[in-house]
């Protein structure tokens, strides 16, 4: 009986042994929840409360006195490196003065600075950098670039005395889905995450900024007690959220050229981070991250000159229309880059390959700004080549051998005008029929394409024989020599003529486009 007893009362036992663990756990784990909760709760209010304006606008974080430009820099291999051009020279990047910006523009290149070759980052920056703001401000330094058609041209920059707050871009994901060259959009798919750190000391001011001040003892510090054990809190805010305790959403940038934004897929996500040397990390900071995922129609021009050669450039662009380059900067992070390595190498666009990508700054001027005014915005550039092997065996090729049945009726016996007749009109029929095939992939076009000018040459000289035929055949019974002479002429030259012909077409479209003909041609190019 007793052991009948044990063998009940053991699994209930253990059961309720179990079951008060779990509550226990639980409890804590709600009691963690809720001290996260209140510890950004209260940050949030802080933020609300404060009175200082660096809680509610942008405020510059950055002086320099200098021209007010910086040198492009690229991510490559782990490590920032200065891009030079095809030429060696250095290249302008950022723009944060607006008198500068109203006389050069990013992707220039910069060859001189007051007489002297400038060769390198360091001499550049070693020139700069010792610019006093007593005593420099105001001074004349004229500078010599070279604009994007590498034609030179020299401006007048003052030294200024500049300050800008700036904001990090990342590309944390990016996929193109279609390409529609008909309609002249592609879709993509991007993930994009917007940074702004506020750190404890920057090279403005050596006070903290007061959003990370707020940070302390809400969602950084030290726990009551003996050890002062420091901690830290992530804070997750919602949208609503975000709007409600009056953060700076230093995510508003436009987009250029968005046909389309599916808002079903649309996301934002927004993390802030207290970082802190107490609790083990590098920096004193406090880091607003703000997510953002959506795919995107984007209307794009389409140069189709050279098409089934061609190459085309993919642009997505976002920029400031809410501060002036001079009040805020956007800058790209290494994480672009990695990202960007990883899409160039995969094969996962139907029809074309991959050649190259690049990030640049712009600065923009639209309608609704002043003349004086300008913005600053970041570029992603993505170079495809067609894919042409389909157009070349499926096309381009069975027109060529078309063309070839047309031209072996001029070896057939003049006499014989009908057999002539029929092969050269059933060529022509067949010819018509890859226009339609050609017409179903691209819009309506004011020029024509390299295929344009092929498939018409070939109607030409698909009718060609039939003219010929009809010339011989009738000198013939008039005059032989001469008919005979046309036979040789037209056996002789019609075929090879065409090919040379349609080479010239490829050749002649290449030199005059070169900068969107694929390499499989451009190695026509004269320049």
């Amino acid at each position: 009986m007793k052991k009948r007893y044990n063998s009940i009362i053991y699994p209930i036992v253990i059961f309720l042994l179990v079951f008060t663990f779990k509550l226990n756990l639980q409890a804590a784990e709600d009691q963690k929840k809720s001290t996260h909760s209140k510890a950004c709760n209260n940050f949030y209010s802080a933020v609300l409360k404060s009175s200082d304006p660096a809680t509610k606008g942008v405020f510059s974080n950055n002086l320099y006195t200098d021209l007010g430009f910086d040198l492009k820099r690229i991510y490559k291999n782990k490590e920032w490196k200065y891009e030079r051009d095809k030429k060696g020279n250095l290249i302008v990047g950022q723009i944060y003065n607006l008198d500068t910006a109203s006389k050069i523009k990013p992707t220039h290149s910069l060859i001189s600075l007051n007489g002297e070759k400038i060769t390198s980052a360091k001499q550049y920056y070693n020139i700069v950098g010792n610019y006093d703001f007593a005593s420099d401000r105001g001074k004349t330094n004229r500078l010599t670039f070279l604009d994007q058609d590498s034609k030179a041209y020299t401006v007048d920059l003052l030294v200024n005395y500049n300050t800008y707050e700036n904001s990090s871009h990342q590309i944390e994901e990016y996929r193109i889905n279609k390409i529609d060259i008909k309609n002249g959009y592609y879709e993509l798919f991007i993930e994009q995450k917007f940074q702004k750190f506020l750190f404890k000391k920057n090279n403005l001011s050596e006070e903290t900024h007061i959003m990370r001040k707020l940070a302390e003892n809400t969602i950084i510090g030290h726990l009551d007690g003996k050890d002062k054990k420091y901690f830290y809190y992530i804070c997750r805010p919602s949208e609503d959220e975000f709007k409600k305790y009056e953060f700076v959403d230093h995510s508003q940038y436009k987009l250029a050229n968005v046909i389309k934004a599916d808002n079903d897929l649309a996301k934002k996500n927004i993390k802030i981070t207290p970082y802190g040397t107490k609790v083990g990390n590098a920096v004193d900071a406090l880091v607003v991250d703000i997510s953002k995922t959506n795919v995107f129609q984007i209307k794009n021009h389409f140069n189709l000159k050279s098409f089934p050669f061609d190459k085309q450039t993919l642009s997505f662009s976002i920029w400031d229309d809410d501060y002036n380059l001079d009040s805020r900067i956007l800058e790209s992070r290494g994480t672009s880059y990695e990202v960007m390595d990883i899409f160039m190498k995969d094969d996962n666009i139907s029809g074309w390959e991959k050649k190259k990508y690049e990030i640049n700054q712009f600065v923009t001027n639209v309608p609704s700004m002043k003349d004086t005014d300008y913005g600053a915005g970041l570029k992603l550039d993505v170079t495809l080549e067609r894919k042409h092997g389909y157009y070349v065996f499926k096309v381009i090729l069975p027109i060529v051998l078309i063309l070839m049945v047309c031209w072996a009726a001029v070896w057939i016996n003049p006499k014989e005008l009908e057999s002539r007749l029929t092969i050269t009109i059933v060529c022509l029929l067949s010819l018509i029929a890859y226009n339609f095939v050609i017409d179903s992939e691209l819009p309506k076009l004011e020029y024509l394409t390299v295929l344009d000018w092929i498939i018409l040459v070939s109607y030409i000289y698909a009718t060609i024989p039939n003219f010929l035929s009809v010339i011989s055949f009738k000198y013939i019974s008039i005059d032989k020599k001469k008919s005979e002479l046309i036979e040789n002429l037209s056996r002789r030259y019609g075929a090879a003529s065409y090919i040379l012909i349609v080479f010239l077409i490829i050749l002649v479209n290449t030199n005059l486009n070169p900068d969107f003909s694929s390499s499989s041609i451009a190695w026509m190019s004269f320049r």
